[in-house]
């Protein structure tokens, strides 16, 4: 494609007009199969990073891309409701505002929490398993987020 000195060229931060020459009018959203999981998981109830990682068909992420993700959810997404393996809340380590926000919104949900000063949620009781998931998050699933945990 030539451009004349009257076009101008596409912003390569604007996902708008990265994608203004692709048939649809939505910018491309590789997470857009992890929000829509996440939506799935009910009130009351968490899954871990790994989990949804291993759950999720459309694409091939790592726990540590879920939790990427969840980083940049849009406002409609449970966020609260996706943790670390073991039920730690690893947004603590990017803002203890954020982490009180997540016990809060948990909290209000009903969920429980363990250890030194409630730091962990009760997996045992709240953790998600889906009918289908049959031991992935003991398979599957903690072993994406060890891969994470030792890539750190």
């Amino acid at each position: 494609m030539i451009m004349t000195s009257s076009q101008e060229l596409p912003d390569p931060f604007d996902p708008e007009s990265l994608n203004a020459d692709l048939p649809h009018s939505e910018p491309l959203d590789i997470y857009a199969p992890v929000y829509a999981f996440v939506k799935t998981v009910p009130p009351g109830s968490v899954v871990t990073y790994g989990q949804v990682a291993a759950l999720i068909t459309e694409v091939s992420l790592t726990a540590r891309q879920v939790g990427t993700a969840m980083k940049y959810a849009p406002p409609d997404v449970p966020w609260q409701r996706v943790v670390g393996a073991g039920g730690t809340m690893p947004v603590v380590k990017l803002s203890p505002e954020q982490f009180i926000r997540q016990k809060q919104l948990l909290t209000e949900e009903g969920v429980g929490f363990v250890g030194e000063n409630g730091a962990r949620v009760d997996m045992k009781t709240f953790q998600w398993q889906l009918e289908e998931q049959s031991g992935l998050e003991g398979d599957r699933g903690n072993e994406l987020e060890e891969e994470d945990t030792k890539n750190r």
